[in-house]
């Protein structure tokens, strides 16, 4: 139970801080690659705590089954045990594939921007502009300058 309450507290706290960081992304203090960090951190921690919960939950569970066994507990508490099991295990999925959700677009939008980042250093490299002046474009705008001359 308490490391529960650790989980959630941990959670929760992750939250408030990834929700300020919007705020500072928009005055300029945050880089937006550290707002979807933060972000990202937020679907791990809900999806570990929704686990958490899982594991609780099938453990009490198992101790119902005991119990009921044992001739203690009624078939009541055990099918209630089980629709929360069945609860939990749906949410600990749909927060997995968020945190999943999460991970794979700021994969992407990383990707997109070293490739950005990888162009506009090719644009202001001078080794790199023989590449771009044999480019099929520009071979194409100096074929038809060189006819626009020889017909002018």
């Amino acid at each position: 139970m308490a490391t529960l309450r650790v989980w959630k507290n941990n959670w929760t706290g992750q939250r408030k801080y990834a929700a300020g960081a919007e705020r500072l992304y928009k005055i300029g203090v945050l880089a937006k690659a550290e707002v979807e960090q933060r972000a990202l951190k937020v679907a791990r921690l809900a999806s570990d705590f929704a686990n958490a919960q899982l594991v609780r939950a099938k453990n009490d569970l198992a101790a119902q089954e005991s119990q009921l066994a044992a001739g203690e507990g009624t078939k009541d508490e055990l099918e209630a045990a089980k629709a929360a099991v069945a609860q939990l295990t749906e949410a600990a999925q749909i927060a997995a594939a968020n945190a999943s959700a999460q991970s794979s677009t700021q994969r992407k939008q990383i990707y997109a921007g070293s490739k950005s980042s990888f162009v506009s250093a090719a644009r202001k490299n001078p080794t790199s502009r023989a590449l771009r002046k044999n480019s099929p474009s520009l071979k194409r705008r100096r074929i038809s300058q060189v006819e626009i001359l020889r017909s002018g």
